[in-house]
């Protein structure tokens, strides 16, 4: 061969870049082969848990879980390590641990520092139910009437469990902090007591603190263990989140995180994470762990800001920077820099040492490049089908986790995203109903022209679900008609050129498929597939079970409303039907009273005592049967003009009586030039009377005042009518459920005050029926103030126009 003549460079500079790029090579290689050797003699995998109940109860709770993943994946042995708080971050550090099971804060430490990934979250187990969240309860002894708010703590002396505890104690000092309160300076003392939490709970119903903080669900059980009565315990600034029994002062977070650290084979995380979910919530292996299986990884970034506003675990320098926390957290690379550079010099005198023995190896070492390549675009590949992998489940997990959307849209979603990442054409949830020779299409996605559609049902036996329904396992066919189904009642009918499918459980029983198919074949889908179907059907099987519980919800309220317009009409009828004769009764007893001789006073008193009754009678009856109208939708509204200021004088005149029969001084305030209404005059009159009536029942020797005042908003006029009085007033308590109906403050519970708990509850619903409302303001014994608010015209709405126009009205 012959060689053709070109520009020479130096010759150092050639040979020294020659044996340059060999050193790298060589290192790279050798890196990359030492890697390859790990992971070939990686079978045992160690589990961290964070051991808060000690080792040995750590080890029972969760070696049986050890024991099914190490059944379900073949070629690992997985073992479980009791850690604590400080030795989990060592663990993870070190590499000793290749998952980590552990507590929202815990999880959220290592993620910020270390890189931990969450693959599952806990479905916890707690009376009775499963609950993937969980807060905190900030609450004092019920019978404390200087605690009723968050505020009322400052001076107090408060017990939680830990300094460190995120439940005990982290979620309760975020609370006070968003409310403006500092436990530190506020708090007269603030006393850690550490598990278990039931003695928080002993130590606030005991009086050795004020007021405390546990995990939810804390108190409920210790209830239903008959350690405690829940009427001892008042709790502050109680939250109401739905779908969550517990009472809760706080926010809610994630429950504990199964995790994956970043030294563990995304294939192996992914292996275990099917696993996981596929593991049915009422198994013994998790009933050991007193949970309810596991569910797709729930979001921490709330547990992030959490932390990141009290400046705790990762975040306790937050905004700090000085050069000594740079060397110290930095030092490391620093050294390795510096060893690097110094290699590298060394590498350099050596290869220029070497550079002719090397120039004679020019051959050899191009053949062993070449070799070298090769190995790593095999890597390559291999690597990107397991990145491949992981975004494909990546994706799904955003599909579950997209806000905003339905059941059913959340399902097609899922179906959407199916299509794609297998590359089919169909895909469907169907539900099978073997005894009927029934495939219901539930959730479709088809091409447009199909004939698919929801709620369509197809015959069972010609269909591919049957086949999928009868498997335990998902079945993937790349080409039906090369396999032993191409004889198959639903291939034939159907004429499908590539299928997957599996089946779905909801509420624990076999419901139907879920399947992907295309009238083409199609030689991607490969065994693979199975594990990200099987995640899918998972997803599809919890998104159907809650379809279900929202449906069983909505019918139950349609009863509950439905039974109420029956009980309404029921009062209208039998209250309209006790008048008649009761009419009857005071008729006659008024008769009789007129013939009597002056001289029968013993008979005289008898009759005027059922005259009196019967009038009492009549006047409830009345009462039920304007509220029975209200609740029924048929309570008219009788239009008229007239002047407020009359009104109010008529009001007081015909009140002034009763008034002076208590010793009260009755007051009248009209502001300026109030403008004459049109609304129903009856009912606001009624609505006056009530409330004046109250005041002079729960006042004595005391003022009784009534205010008129007109006020223009969002242009609208608005009249404000306010009865104010000096009496017992009303607890914060009873002033929620003051305007239910049948209801009196406790305050009233006397032999000396007769009523029947409906006057307040009708005049708020007269008040709602012309478009406004009642607002309250008291404080107890010393006085209440009643403040009706409504439009100067009656615009025909039985409700205010806006929520903003009625805040305007209450400022």
């Amino acid at each position: 061969m012959g060689l053709q003549t070109k520009p020479q460079t130096p010759s150092f500079f050639t040979d020294f870049s020659a044996v340059y790029t060999l050193a790298l090579c060589l290192l790279i290689g050798s890196g990359a082969l030492a890697s390859h050797a790990g992971a070939d003699n990686l079978n045992e995998v160690n589990i961290g848990v964070l051991a808060f109940r000690g080792d040995t109860k750590t080890m029972k709770m969760w070696s049986p879980t050890a024991n099914y993943l190490t059944d379900s994946i073949p070629g690992y042995v997985f073992n479980i390590v009791p850690l604590d708080n400080d030795t989990v971050a060592d663990a993870v550090a070190g590499k000793t641990v290749d998952f980590v099971l552990s507590n929202p804060a815990s999880y959220a430490s290592l993620e910020s520092t270390h890189g931990i990934s969450r693959i599952v979250t806990l479905r916890n187990r707690r009376l009775g139910g499963a609950y993937t969240r969980f807060g905190a309860l900030i609450f004092s002894r019920a019978d404390r009437g200087d605690i009723k708010t968050l505020q009322d703590l400052a001076g107090k002396k408060f017990i939680a469990v830990h300094p460190d505890a995120f439940g005990g104690w982290w979620m309760a000092l975020k609370t006070f902090r968003d409310h403006g309160i500092d436990p530190k300076e506020d708090f007269k003392q603030i006393i850690f007591n550490g598990f278990p939490q039931d003695n928080i709970v002993l130590a606030v119903r005991d009086g050795l603190a004020d007021a405390g903080t546990v995990r939810t669900d804390i108190i409920e059980r210790m209830a239903q263990e008959g350690k405690i009565n829940l009427k001892d315990f008042h709790i502050l600034n109680p939250q109401h989140t739905p779908g969550f029994p517990f009472a809760h002062s706080t926010e809610l977070y994630p429950e504990w995180a199964f995790a994956t650290t970043k030294h563990t084979p995304e294939e192996l995380a992914q292996r275990v994470a099917i696993a996981l979910l596929s593991l049915p919530g009422d198994h013994p292996i998790p009933q050991a762990a007193n949970s309810a299986g596991w569910t797709v990884p729930l979001d921490y970034q709330p547990v992030h800001e959490l932390m990141k506003d009290l400046k705790v675990g990762p975040y306790k320098n937050l905004g700090k920077f000085s050069l000594r926390d740079v060397i110290k957290k930095y030092a490391i690379w620093i050294i390795f820099d510096i060893l690097l550079i110094t290699g590298m010099a060394i590498v350099t005198f050596w290869v220029y040492q070497l550079n002719n023995k090397l120039k004679h190896s020019k051959d050899s070492l191009e053949h062993s490049k070449e070799s070298l390549e090769n190995e790593i675009i095999v890597r390559k590949r291999a690597e990107e089908a397991e990145h491949r992998q992981a975004e494909r489940i990546r994706a799904l997990y955003e599909v579950s986790a997209k806000p905003g959307l339905s059941f059913d849209e959340q399902i097609d979603e899922t179906l959407k995203l199916g299509c794609r990442l297998f590359g089919l054409e169909i895909g469907r949830v169907c539900q099978v109903v073997p005894a009927k020779n029934e495939n219901r299409i539930v959730n479709v996605i088809a091409p447009q022209g199909s004939t698919l559609r929801k709620a369509q049902v197809l015959r069972l036996s010609h269909t591919m679900c049957g086949l999928t329904f009868g498997q335990d396992a998902p079945l993937v066919l790349q080409n039906i008609a090369n396999t032993e189904y191409a004889t198959h009642p639903g291939y034939l009918a159907t004429k499908l050129g590539a299928y997957i499918g599996t089946p779905i459980w909801v509420n624990n029983k076999k419901f139907g498929t879920i399947n992907f198919a295309s009238f083409q074949p199609n030689k991607d889908l490969q065994e693979s597939d199975r594990d990200l179907l099987g995640l899918m059907a998972q997803w599809v099987s919890v998104a159907l079970e809650r379809k279900q519980a929202e449906q069983e919800l909505q019918l139950a309220k349609d009863d509950a409303e439905i039974a109420n317009r029956a009980k309404s009409a029921f009062l209208a009828r039998m209250s309209h039907e006790l008048r008649t004769p009761l009419n009857a009764i005071i008729g006659y007893g008024e008769i009789v009273l007129d013939d009597l001789p002056e001289h029968e006073d013993a008979i005289r008193s008898d009759v005027i005592k059922i005259c009196t009754a019967g009038k009492n009678l009549m006047g409830l009856i009345n009462t039920v049967l304007d509220l029975s109208k209200i609740e029924a939708g048929k309570m008219p509204v009788k239009i008229d003009e007239f002047d407020v200021t009359d009104l109010a004088n008529e009001v007081i005149d015909t009140i002034h009586p009763m008034a002076k029969r208590n010793h009260n001084l009755l007051k009248l305030n009209v502001s300026g030039d109030i403008p004459a209404m049109t609304s129903d005059r009856i009912k606001l009159r009624q609505v006056l009377l009530n409330l004046l009536s109250n005041a002079c029942k729960f006042t004595h020797d005391g003022v009784i005042s009534l205010e008129v005042n007109s006020l223009i908003t969002h242009n609208q006029t608005w009249i404000n009518m306010t009865v104010s009085d000096t009496g017992i007033g009303i607890s914060i308590e009873d002033a929620d459920t003051l305007f239910n109906e049948f209801t009196q403050v406790e305050a009233a519970q006397s032999p000396d005050i007769t009523g029947t708990g409906l006057g307040l509850s009708i005049s708020r619903k007269f008040c709602r029926l012309l478009g406004g409302d009642i607002e309250l303001k008291s404080e107890l014994n010393k006085g209440s103030s009643f403040t009706v608010k409504v439009p100067q015209h009656y615009q025909g709405n039985s409700q205010p126009q806006t929520d903003n126009e009625l805040k305007a009205v209450n400022q």
